[in-house]
């Protein structure tokens, strides 16, 4: 028998499973999603991989946010609100064949909020998506100024980013970037 950080952890079909594991997992485990609708916001810990079904198939629904050295793959992400976002000095970690959706909340100040942040809050360096899908924002307010951005990369003064890789992906409709 492996030790804790060698496992790897099929989550059950409940959303709540889902989502705990996620959230509870250690550095070295992988969390195999599978198939369905998970509701629940996860802070992907780092050194984590988590693996879906498909980025057709599992869905991780709410706000996603990361760490570093994470592996994400075959799975879709997010929701009304922004889809996913790195955490605290998140570096080296990868996308792989992952569908990002997000926009289109109504009753809040930004409802047209992007799909996809970098930076905004936090550092981060050396972050891959490869094969992923970066959907349509859904923004509900026809009002494009008011953020209807797929993907923010965002830089301030006490916020750096570096080395953002995408590759073999696609940018769905993107009203602006």
């Amino acid at each position: 028998m492996g030790s804790p950080t060698d496992r790897i952890l099929v989550a059950s079909a409940h959303a709540g499973n889902v989502i705990a594991r996620i959230n509870g997992a250690r550095a070295g485990q992988t969390i195999t999603i599978p198939a369905g609708t998970f509701a629940g916001n996860v802070t992907i810990p780092s050194g984590v991989t988590v693996r879906g079904a498909g980025k057709d198939t599992s869905w991780i629904k709410g706000t996603v946010v990361y760490g570093s050295n994470c592996v994400v793959r075959d799975l879709k992400l997010g929701n009304a609100n922004c889809s996913t976002r790195n955490g605290s000095g998140a570096s080296n970690t990868r996308f792989v064949r992952v569908r990002l959706v997000g926009g289109g909340q109504s009753g809040v100040p930004w409802p047209n909020t992007s799909v996809l942040i970098i930076g905004s809050r936090y550092s981060c360096d050396h972050i891959t998506f490869r094969s992923c899908v970066v959907e349509r924002n859904v923004g509900s307010d026809p009002d494009f100024s008011k953020g209807f951005n797929n993907i923010s990369l965002i830089e301030r003064s006490n916020v750096h980013v570096e080395s953002i890789l995408f590759k073999g992906c696609t940018v769905e409709c993107s009203a602006r970037f």
